[in-house]
């Protein structure tokens, strides 16, 4: 069950192919970082990686639909059951709640509670809110935030690019 490393080795990270996804850049930034990468569909890759990257764009029901189809969904949960790291990008996040309304409710893998629902189109003071919503926005991290490892190097506050209507 993946995930011994030497002190010399690089993380063996596998990155999620599921059909859709922006595998590329992803592949790049995680190569950039120093992690050694595996773009695959094949369920057993899943399991002998060291972490689990499964980044995320188009609908989350086609997501979940290929998943399955290709083993990928179960490969997954085992890592994850493992307790090897998993970051999910986007979608890839999404996918962890109960479920969400995008085209019909869709089960997800059922480790977060709660529905992932899109932006409404109203605010609570009723303006229109632009959805989907595209653009920089200022991020600030938490202090308990800024404390993790992965988010060490960051600055505490910056400006990031969403796309995204869930």
């Amino acid at each position: 069950e993946g995930g011994s490393l030497s002190p010399s080795s690089s993380p063996q990270v596998a990155l999620v192919d599921y059909g859709a996804g922006n595998l590329r850049s992803v592949a790049k930034a995680l190569e950039r970082s120093g992690l050694t990468v595996d773009v695959t569909s094949d369920p057993s890759a899943l399991r002998r990686a060291d972490a689990v990257v499964l980044p995320g764009v188009g609908a989350f029901r086609d997501a979940r639909a290929s998943l399955a189809a290709k083993g990928l969904d179960d490969a997954v949960l085992g890592a994850i059951a493992a307790g090897r790291p998993y970051l999910g990008l986007c979608l890839g996040l999404q996918l962890l709640y109960d479920e969400a309304d995008e085209h019909g409710a869709t089960a997800g893998f059922g480790l977060l509670r709660g529905r992932v629902e899109r932006f409404p189109d109203r605010g609570a003071d009723g303006r229109r809110l632009l959805v989907p919503h595209i653009g920089w926005n200022e991020v600030r991290w938490s202090h308990s935030a800024a404390a993790h490892p992965m988010l060490a190097a960051l600055p505490g506050r910056d400006h990031y690019y969403f796309v995204r209507s869930y």
